[in-house]
């Protein structure tokens, strides 16, 4: 997958023309945005990773044609360690290393249909709260730090929780809308049809119930 740009996940920028700045919720530690992918357009966003520690990735295709994109992640030394081909959701789950990671998204088999895609990039807390405390052990930290600690996971977990319901319901109401417009026209040609099959029926009974006037001819 070529590279055409690469911007920060923390700011989610997406090129739309200009650099406009989309929805983005993020944390410390998680981030998640919702972009707008064009019809033949590559976007990738990069991240930096200054501890290793397990990250989720996951994203999904809200609306826009069949809901599908290309994926790829590609680690510090440039291999390819995810990619997915034409999906409409993912997740994928790894053991990170200290360097820049890419986050690739491409639609360039859309001819016509522009993607709105949401992403988030989620990490299971280890021994980096307990590092920038100053601590030798990870495990070693105060009764008070410990129950931060659990708020902050709890609360990451209603965050994250909150953007999914948000992501099924935009994308069904996606689906709504489409199959509402979808009503709408069958509806209409629906009704032109049941009126010319109408107006035909009458010209057709009106002639069975129109006299002919008989024909006069005049004498030489």
């Amino acid at each position: 997958m070529e590279v055409l740009r690469t911007v920060p996940v923390r700011r989610c920028l997406t090129v739309l023309g200009v650099l406009l700045l989309v929805t983005i919720e993020a944390s410390e530690y998680n981030t998640a945005c919702t972009f707008d992918l064009e019809n033949k357009g590559e976007l990738c966003f990069y991240q930096d990773f200054y501890f290793p520690g397990n990250y989720s990735f996951e994203f999904q295709v809200i609306k826009g044609g069949q809901r599908d994109v290309d994926v790829a992640i590609v680690a510090p030394d440039d291999s390819l360690i995810y990619n997915r081909e034409r999906e409409k959701a993912g997740v994928h789950n790894w053991q990170t290393t200290v360097g820049t990671y890419k986050f690739c998204f491409s639609n360039a088999f859309s001819t016509f249909n522009r993607k709105l895609i949401y992403m988030s990039l989620m990490k299971e807390e280890t021994a980096v709260l307990a590092a920038r405390m100053g601590t030798k052990r990870p495990d070693d930290i105060s009764a008070w730090l410990f129950v931060a600690k659990q708020i902050k996971e709890s609360l990451d977990v209603v965050v994250e929780l909150q953007n999914r319901y948000r992501r099924y319901e935009a994308v069904d109401r996606n689906n709504a809308m489409n199959l509402s417009a979808r009503v709408q026209d069958w509806s209409l040609y629906q009704s032109v049809l049941v009126v010319v099959i109408g107006l035909g029926q009458m010209i057709v009974l009106k002639t069975f119930f129109t006299e002919k006037q008989p024909r006069r001819f005049s004498g030489a």
